[in-house]
């Protein structure tokens, strides 16, 4: 595996859709990944070698086919989408590859399993945005 890191960068302010999603590749190549996103939240990588990632002004989870030797990323599409329910936010995966997600303003955190037809564990309560 490549060594990286990625980053957002914002060209506007507040809602604006004007951000990138960049990775930077320890030989100083920087590859623009994705274009006019809002805020890229919930980075994270699975070990079935996806990269997955949240918009939380478009409000959904991504994911794309991720190749660990080269860093690169393909076939972007929609992961799990859940309106109502707050906009994703901080994200982990554990190791049986399932994507926690906490979901800012909507006082909840979801199991979402790799099949991700829907989260099977979903917690709600009165949990503030803010700790």
């Amino acid at each position: 595996m490549q060594k990286q890191l990625w980053a957002e960068r914002r060209d506007g302010g507040g809602r604006s859709l004007r951000r990138r999603l960049y990775r930077f590749d320890a030989d100083g190549r920087v590859d623009t990944i994705e274009e006019e996103i809002g805020i890229a939240n919930t980075l994270a990588w699975s070990p079935i070698s996806r990269d997955l990632f949240g918009d939380s002004l478009k409000g959904g989870l991504y994911v794309y086919d991720f190749d660990a030797d080269s860093g690169t990323v393909r076939k972007k599409r929609t992961f799990y989408d859940a309106p109502g329910y707050g906009i994703p936010d901080g994200s982990a995966i554990d190791v049986d590859g399932c994507l926690w997600n906490a979901r800012f303003d909507g006082g909840a955190i979801f199991k979402i399993t790799p099949k991700h037809s829907r989260p099977n564990r979903q917690t709600t309560g009165s949990a503030p945005n803010e700790l």
